[in-house]
């Protein structure tokens, strides 16, 4: 990365610096942590490649090891086993012979979720710091600065104080400084979680397209799912402290290997029974799957945007909720015990609580999981945890 301009800066960041073409390489990673005389395995023998010039989103719930797995390569935690490699350097090493690089000393950027700018430092002096840190000449830190101030569009904030400035426009300074010293890696600890909805998408937007302008390579955690499929080149949904299954982002959300991925990625999960003719039969309607499936108890996940309802006279599906969103009201829908939603466009449909409906979906739409081990019946498909030699 060098950050001579704003118009060069796209031209020259990280491909330098990754001659390996592997931006970040995770190998048998494990970390376990102590707490009160207990053992915790937050990271399981993951292994996990992240391409030169790609972003790598970690994504699954609290306590799943996403965070862990960004410290790890970070350097502020020590793993217990394992290789972490950036750029093609051994920055850790749990084999003799030991490395353990500091976090220094591992040629990456960090933009955390409180945003850890000096409070009595002005903003150019915040992007600053680690230039000065490393005693670059004036010349060289003022070129700096000043490119990564334009960068993320804040030279004129440049001498104000991180508390003059809105979280939107200290999360901006954060990536200025964490890009400043033209690391090979960034790494982004869910630095969108302190922002309302709005600012949230907008600076989602603009990191986006510094990814697509400058093609750092980078690993961006995140709980939220519209966060990883609209910044991730790759995404990885991650399941106590294993990777459950990593593809492009289109793959995760279209072809979930597992019942958990579907789930996560907001997908109703119910109950049916596939017959000889390959239906599924259900509280709330037949389906059908366009593969080729055993008989017999099967789970079910089909996302609410993706369903079709129509009234009916008679069943067991019974509309239980109604919910207007604005721009789109969902439905509860409770049948056997079983409860799915079902979201449609406002106004394009009146049902109310009360009726009876049945649904109905594309045979693409509609994911089949084995009742006993929640895997996909898609062959094509990798059966359980997608962790070792995965590369992104």
């Amino acid at each position: 990365m060098i950050l001579a301009s704003k118009d060069t800066v796209s031209k020259n960041i990280s491909r330098e610096n990754s001659p390996s073409g592997v931006g970040v390489g995770i190998d048998g990673l494990s970390v376990t942590y102590r707490q009160r005389k207990k053992l915790t395995l937050a990271l399981d023998d993951v292994s996990v490649n992240v391409g030169h010039g790609e972003l790598l989103v970690l994504l699954g719930p609290s306590g799943c090891g996403k965070s862990t797995m960004l410290n790890a390569v970070a350097g502020l935690l020590t793993p217990d086993q394992g290789t972490v490699t950036i750029a093609g350097q051994k920055v850790f090493r749990s084999q003799q012979p030991y490395i353990n690089l500091a976090s220094n000393q591992r040629n990456l950027g960090m933009i955390f979720q409180s945003y850890s700018l000096w409070p009595h430092l002005k903003v150019w002096d915040n992007v600053a710091f680690p230039l000065k840190r490393r005693r670059l000449e004036s010349g060289e830190i003022r070129r700096r600065v000043g490119a990564a101030l334009e960068l993320v569009r804040c030279e004129d904030l440049k001498s104000q104080y991180p508390g003059q400035l809105s979280g939107g426009q200290q999360q901006r300074i954060a990536l200025a400084r964490a890009i400043v010293g033209e690391p090979a890696v960034l790494l982004f600890d869910e630095p969108l979680s302190n922002l309302d909805a709005n600012l949230r998408r907008q600076l989602r937007d603009e990191i986006a397209a510094l990814h697509k302008r400058l093609a750092f390579s980078g690993i961006y955690v995140t709980h939220d799912q519209g966060e990883a499929l609209s910044l991730g080149t790759s995404v990885a949904v991650m399941r106590t402290a294993k990777v459950e299954q990593i593809g492009s982002p289109e793959d995760i959300h279209d072809r979930p290997a597992s019942e958990y991925v579907a789930w996560f990625m907001g997908a109703n999960i119910f109950d049916g029974v596939v017959d000889s003719r390959g239906l599924i039969e259900t509280p709330f309607g037949r389906f059908e799957t366009g593969r080729n499936i055993p008989t017999g108890p099967a789970r079910i996940a089909i996302y609410p945007q993706r369903m079709d309802i129509e009234r009916a006279d008679v069943g067991t599906a019974v509309i239980a909720l109604v919910k207007y969103l604005g721009t789109s009201t969902e439905y509860t829908i409770e049948a056997n015990g079983q409860t799915i939603n079902f979201v449609t466009p406002s106004n394009t449909i009146t049902l109310g609580v009360g009726d009876h409906v049945q649904i109905s979906a594309g045979s693409s739409d509609v994911f089949s999981f084995h009742p006993n081990n929640s895997e996909t019946f898609d062959e094509s498909l990798p059966a359980g945890n997608a962790t070792i030699n995965s590369t992104v």
